[in-house]
């Protein structure tokens, strides 16, 4: 078992999100307390050697360690993906077998997110009677489609303490792989869709500031798990910054309040770059073209399903 001054984190990613995992490995151990050391593994779905080498140094710089676990991707190529979730997402469901009987604990991290707190008080949440710690994501209403009792909440699988003991007891990842064999169809949220069918309901809140999530912004208080005060701190005060919507900073239209922080975090990388303030001028002159040619393609399909319509309703009559 890791020494208790000692914390392993676990993430996944191919070599598309190879510079994301970056800037998010450097906001985590850069907000962590310096006395405390984090051993970081990557399950590698593919990432290439500079990449890698980039990684190392930024790891190495904060004197932490990381250990790069090859996938094998083809084991993970026929399950449902979408244009912004790729197999790499499966990875984690795999834990079980990637992590010996040592590990008692991890916390999983998703790439596209920024931590803004200490990762040792996250570490330091109690977990021994559960499976995972985590956020719940909110809005969830389709329990019977992936069997799970009516009033079973759901959460985010993003951020999870783990309860490495009692994940080898229950046999998650045996369980979960078996599931997506079965009923594949029935993932619209791929891998955290199978983590909450097997795990279905063992699993401990925790505070949402640990995964502010961005669909956060557009609910209240009622239409979650939160109380008012708890939604306040998480939008106001994350610990965790996750961009979970396919839109992400990187991404020209993106309007996310806290996108400017990947681009700081990004520029302390040794994938910042070299010229940001010729960006930032290319993104104040392109952007508002874009988005007015996005108005006009709207306006064109709501003129042809208008014309469409009032041709059928003459083809009726």
């Amino acid at each position: 078992m890791l020494p208790s001054t000692e914390i392993c984190i676990v993430v996944s990613a191919d070599n598309i999100y190879a510079k994301h995992l970056g800037v998010m490995l450097y906001s985590l151990l850069n907000a962590a307390d310096r006395g405390v050391k984090l051993n970081i593994i990557v399950l590698d779905g593919g990432i290439h050697g500079p990449d890698k080498e980039k990684i190392c140094n930024l790891v190495g710089g904060f004197g932490a360690s990381v250990y790069f676990t090859e996938m094998d991707k083809n084991a993970y190529n026929k399950y449902p993906v979408s244009n912004h979730i790729k197999p790499s997402a499966y990875y984690r469901i795999s834990i079980q077998y990637l992590l010996n009987s040592s590990y008692s604990k991890v916390i999983y991290l998703d790439c596209d997110m920024i931590v803004k707190d200490d990762i040792s008080k996250l570490w330091e949440v109690d977990v021994s009677n559960h499976i995972i710690s985590a956020v719940g994501d909110s809005g969830f209403e389709n329990n019977d489609r992936l069997f799970m009792p009516k009033n079973t909440l759901y959460f985010n699988s993003g951020v999870m303490l783990i309860n490495m003991d009692n994940w080898r007891k229950a046999d998650i990842s045996g369980r979960a792989h078996k599931f997506i064999q079965e009923y594949p169809d029935r993932l619209f949220l791929h891998d955290q869709d199978v983590l909450n069918a097997v795990i279905c309901g063992n699993w401990q809140q925790l505070h949402p500031r640990w995964n502010q999530q961005t669909k956060m912004f557009r609910l209240r208080p009622e239409e979650t798990t939160f109380s008012e005060q708890e939604l306040s701190e998480a939008l106001h005060s994350p610990a965790i910054i996750h961009f979970t919507e396919a839109s992400k900073p990187w991404h020209l239209m993106n309007e996310h309040l806290y996108r400017d922080e990947y681009f700081s975090v990004l520029q302390c990388t040794e994938w910042k770059y070299r010229f940001p303030e010729l960006r930032n001028f290319f993104v104040l002159i392109v952007k508002p073209f874009i988005g007015i040619a996005y108005n006009i393609l709207d306006c064109l399909k709501m003129c042809y399903a208008g014309a469409k319509k009032v041709l059928n309703s003459r083809d009726n009559k």
